[in-house]
C-alpha cells in the first residue's frame, strides 16, 4: 500500500493510524519516507485467522482515506 501526506501531517497521522490499528485490531508497521512524505504502512495480520483479512483490508482502505483526508494522495511512489 502506498500513500503520499504533506510532511507537516506526519505526526497526526502517525497518532491516527495507531488508533485505527487498535480499533481495528491489528499492528501497523509505519515504514516512510519522512522526509518526502511517502508512506507504506505494513498491515500485520495472519490470513489463517477468520475475518483477520477482511480487517486488513478495510484497515488499509481507511488509511488511505486519511491520507486524502489531509491533502494527500494515495498514488505515492509506486502508483
Amino acid at each position: 500500500m502506498d500513500g503520499t501526506i504533506p510532511r507537516r501531517e506526519l505526526p497526526g497521522v502517525l497518532q491516527a493510524i495507531a488508533a485505527l490499528s487498535a480499533e481495528y485490531d491489528l499492528r501497523v508497521a509505519n515504514v516512510f519516507h519522512a522526509g518526502d512524505g511517502n508512506m507504506h504502512p505494513l498491515i500485520l495480520f495472519d490470513a489463517n485467522q477468520p475475518g483477520e483479512l477482511d480487517r486488513a483490508e478495510a484497515l488499509g482502505g481507511k488509511i488511505l482515506e486519511l491520507c486524502v483526508k489531509v491533502g494527500g494522495s494515495i498514488t505515492g511512489e509506486h502508483g
